[in-house]
């Protein structure tokens, strides 16, 4: 029995290695694919999150309201606002939230900063119940943006917030631009966002299900092709090394095989 596995583990060990090496090279390129795919969906999400951003703006800036906008590169930094008094619920400001919705197919609000707690209370936003009612309608939410929050920080200090942000226990792509007054005062904040991350992340989730299932069958092809295969190419020396065996243990050989090879 050791002398047959003895023979028989060339071959095992080749099998191994080759599969190895080939299990390695495959995983390697799905690793490789997958990290390429998450990397363009990432930079999907910010090109739509930005163009959501700069809708808000030119939308903001054709309202009623005396609204101008200061961008760079094309992208809004601030919203001025001439007068902060009309920053309270209203129905202009729920056409406008509606129209900048229905624009970047996710949501919009627009907010008014509490002096004297320093959160950014929500007037009016797209989001509905499931009656279809609008969330909070005519009434002011507080604290919607508070200290703690991702935006929070720069919305204060004027600067604009793009990246993720908590809304109800989930996570959303937003990007946030503050409302000045013409003193450079921030008095409010207009969010966008273009939809809840991990629905964005789901390409990235069915494509590492795809490949895991496509690389478990490709390995499992190398494995019974690769075993069969091997076990055929390496039947030759096994034979060869039972004869070297019986020769040296001084046992009679009558026919020497694979004489007409010349490999």
């Amino acid at each position: 029995m050791k002398r047959r596995w003895g023979r028989r583990s060339l071959y095992v060990k080749s099998i191994a290695i080759l599969l190895g090496f080939v299990s390695v090279a495959v995983a390697s390129l799905a690793l490789i694919g997958l990290r390429g795919l998450a990397d363009i969906n990432e930079d999907n999400g910010m090109v739509r999150v930005d163009r959501a951003g700069r809708a808000a703006a030119e939308a903001a800036v054709w309202t009623d309201f005396d609204i101008t906008s200061e961008t760079a590169d094309g992208s809004p930094q601030r919203l001025v606002v001439s007068d902060p008094s009309i920053l309270t619920p209203s129905p202009q400001w729920d056409a406008y939230v509606d129209r900048v919705s229905g624009m970047n197919q996710g949501a919009a609000n627009v907010f008014i900063l509490n002096p004297e707690t320093g959160s950014f209370d929500r007037l009016s936003t797209s989001f509905r119940d499931e009656a279809g009612n609008r969330v909070g309608e005519g009434v002011v939410a507080p604290e919607v943006i508070a200290a703690g929050h991702p935006a929070h920080a720069a919305l204060s200090n004027g600067t604009r917030h793009i990246g993720e942000v908590p809304v109800k226990g989930r996570l959303r792509l937003a990007y946030l631009t503050p409302l000045v007054d013409t003193s450079g005062s921030v008095v409010g904040a207009v969010a966008v966002d273009v939809g809840w991350v991990d629905d964005l992340k789901r390409a990235n989730d069915d494509a590492a299900r795809k490949v895991t299932i496509a690389t478990g069958m490709l390995l499992g092809i190398f494995l019974f092709s690769g075993a069969y295969f091997m076990t055929r190419a390496f039947r030759p020396l096994r034979g060869l090394g039972k004869l070297a065996g019986d020769v040296g243990r001084g046992e009679p050989v009558d026919d020497i095989p694979y004489q007409e090879r010349h490999d």
